[in-house]
């Protein structure tokens, strides 16, 4: 009958609309993930979300795998030529036993020479065996040493720093601004531990009462 005939047309014509606008919106969907891909600046480098504890965070640059710009037979290669900066980078490996067996006497030997011509990462380098192996007397060299090499640019004298005032370690003891301004001068220097390790400091900082075990550590100096 008519009446039926024209329901059906209705019909068919309410879901030839509904087909429509999904169709539409699936190509606007289409489109906008298509936009963001090509818009959206994408980097390889690692993204971290939330928080860090603090026992979970390295607090010495001195610790292996921290400091690898060169492979150790690169560093040889480079030393063998006199290049002061492969000198210090091998004298860090001689003086953890990285790659190489330990051997501090040498460490010091390729390192000093080069700190002595202002080579940041030599001065690093020497700055730690006075401090681990010296007299006492020759800690505030060893700081001295870890500030030149910050002021060079090596990012190691700037996040040694700041693990010596984080830990208060030295006669120097604890300070947590200081620390601070280090580890942000390492991060900007490309250190992304000293990254992490910011906001987790400004946190000891900003709750004295914490019960963080590093925030005491530090309340106590």
């Amino acid at each position: 009958s008519q009446p039926a005939c024209l329901e059906k047309n209705h019909g068919e014509k309410s879901m030839n609309a509904r087909n429509r606008i999904l169709i539409l919106m699936g190509i606007l969907l289409i489109a906008s993930f298509c936009w963001y891909l090509f818009s959206t600046e994408r980097s390889t480098d690692l993204q971290l979300i939330g928080t860090v504890d603090a026992n979970e965070v390295v607090v010495s640059s001195r610790i292996p795998g921290r400091i690898q710009q060169l492979t150790v037979d690169e560093a040889k290669t480079g030393c063998a030529k006199k290049d002061a900066s492969a000198c210090g980078q091998l004298a860090v490996y001689l003086t953890l036993g990285l790659g190489v067996p330990e051997d501090r006497k040498k460490a010091m030997a390729l390192a000093k020479p080069g700190c002595d011509a202002g080579d940041a990462l030599s001065c690093y380098a020497v700055g730690g065996l006075l401090e681990t192996d010296g007299k006492p007397a020759d800690e505030a060299r060893a700081l001295e040493l870890y500030e030149k090499a910050c002021t060079g640019k090596a990012s190691e004298g700037c996040a040694e720093l700041a693990a010596v005032y984080m830990s208060g370690r030295t006669s120097a003891g604890a300070d947590g601004a200081k620390a601070v301004d280090y580890l942000k001068k390492a991060c900007t220097l490309g250190d992304r531990t000293s990254c992490l390790q910011v906001p987790m400091l400004q946190t000891c900082l900003d709750n004295p009462t914490s019960d963080d075990p590093i925030c005491k550590r530090m309340q106590k100096h």
